[in-house]
């Protein structure tokens, strides 16, 4: 009942004694239990912890979707705000959903998903059509798809663009073993940059500045 109260706008709940009138119901469950239902994947899923804590983030981690689909369905929409208000790590898969051999990446996405389901990320996948706002955000391009993209809850991105399907699990598995550097938007490096006042970009600041072994000062 607490549970209940503090949901109540978001969810439907209900009480029973005999399971075999929940839809989809069956005879043999015993509580007591929780049981949610949810119009994707595995449909429901239950739960016996009755700490308030714990059922409530069962109820917020299960209501999400494996994969997240974001596309121009309204339908969809209020599952990619509980995706983008989620404390988990966030990882976006970014493609034209349109074009032919799409499938194979959806499917290898889908298999990362399930790999790291319970381990703190969160799983995204946006239509190129649909995209427009994140890429701004982001500030990538259209070029890059099919793009992948992890955000982390400090602000830390990082990025692969131009993937292929067989590249999602290794990336990922790199990233979370530290191997995958952050993303930092730079400007292109310079052809020609000999004259006394240097033009530093992202992608030269760690050589130009931080390796260089001098000590400057710039009028910011």
């Amino acid at each position: 009942m607490a549970l209940a109260e503090k949901l109540r706008s978001d969810y439907e709940f209900g009480h029973t004694l005999d399971a075999k009138y929940l839809p989809r119901g069956e005879s043999s469950v015993t509580g007591p239990v929780v049981r949610l239902f949810k119009p994707f994947d595995e449909l429901f899923v239950d739960f016996k912890d009755f700490n308030v804590e714990a059922l409530e983030k069962f109820v917020e981690e299960s209501s999400i979707p494996l994969v997240t689909l974001f596309n121009n369905d309204p339908s969809n929409h209020p599952f990619v705000i509980k995706f983008y208000n989620s404390p988990l790590v966030k990882a976006m898969l970014f493609a034209n959903l349109s074009n032919e051999g799409v499938d194979s990446l959806k499917s290898k996405f889908r298999e990362v998903a399930e790999q790291y389901k319970g381990q703190g990320i969160g799983f995204l996948l946006g239509d190129l059509e649909a995209s427009q706002a994140a890429f701004q955000y982001f500030g990538v391009q259209e070029s890059q798809v099919p793009l992948i993209i992890i955000l982390e809850n400090d602000g830390k991105k990082y990025l692969k663009p131009n993937l292929e399907a067989d590249h999602i699990a290794p990336w990922v598995k790199d990233y979370k073993e530290g191997k995958v550097p952050p993303y930092v938007k730079s400007e292109p490096i310079p052809v020609e940059n000999n004259e006394p006042v240097k033009v530093v970009v992202a992608d030269t600041l760690d050589d130009m500045v931080f390796k260089s072994g001098k000590n400057g000062a710039c009028d910011c």
